[in-house]
């Protein structure tokens, strides 16, 4: 009797607690489903000045579209050529003043480089510039001897990054391997090559119409170039 009675009891008091958990769940279940429609129902409130200025961070503003590139263009202000002899071989000796401005960011012009195109052939003949001390001595309008000196060289003066809207000018002497006659030839043609300080290549036709006429070879005043005559008359 004892036994059975316990028994009742215990699991009518199971049945009770099972009965408030359950009332319990529902009742959170309901509340949450109230808060979750009242946020719905809330105005969207623009943050104020205060708040975005909080939210703004560095990365927001560097981005590689907001860099520009460089965006050189080249010139050519006169250009000279003509046999030079070396251990009784003639070759080919080429001056061009050149004309450099940048309309992009701010970069160095480096690695600079002549290529000569030949009629009949794909391949370009590349030369370096000649390095330079002192003074270059050329003989190229048949009067008088006309000096450059050296701190003129453009490979020297666009080491330093060219500001945007710069403008640099100067020379590059290049000494190509093959005789005069084979590279101012009708069809050839003078390229200058150079990169920037991201590696991006640049090429501009300087010659392009060889042989080159007498127009060409006379050198004309270049505003922050150094160029001087000689006194002597040849």
């Amino acid at each position: 009797m004892v036994y059975a009675l316990f028994k009742h009891n215990f699991f009518e008091g199971k049945t009770a607690a099972l009965q408030i958990i359950g009332n319990l769940c529902l009742s959170v279940a309901i509340a949450g489903v109230f808060i979750i429609v009242w946020i719905c129902l809330q105005p969207n409130i623009p943050p104020t000045v205060e708040e975005e200025r909080a939210a703004i961070t560095p990365q927001r503003f560097i981005t590689t579209s907001e860099t520009p590139e460089s965006d050189f263009h080249v010139t050519r202000e006169w250009i000279g050529i003509a046999p030079l002899t070396r251990n009784k071989k003639t070759y080919t000796s080429v001056t061009v003043m050149l004309s450099i401005t940048n309309l992009g960011s701010p970069s160095a012009a480096t690695n600079w480089l002549l290529a000569v195109r030949l009629p009949g052939n794909d391949t370009p003949i590349g030369c370096d510039p000649i390095p330079l001390h002192g003074t270059l001595t050329l003989a190229v309008d048949g009067q008088r001897d006309t000096i450059l000196d050296s701190r003129d060289v453009i490979a020297n003066k666009t080491l330093e990054p060219i500001p945007t809207g710069g403008i640099r000018k100067g020379f590059l002497h290049f000494w190509i391997q093959r005789n005069i006659s084979i590279i101012n030839v009708p069809g050839a043609s003078l390229e200058i090559w150079f990169k920037d300080v991201r590696g991006k290549e640049y090429k501009t036709v300087i010659a392009d119409s060889l042989p080159l006429t007498k127009t060409d070879y006379q050198v004309q005043f270049t505003p922050g170039v150094d160029i001087q005559k000689s006194k002597k008359s040849r």
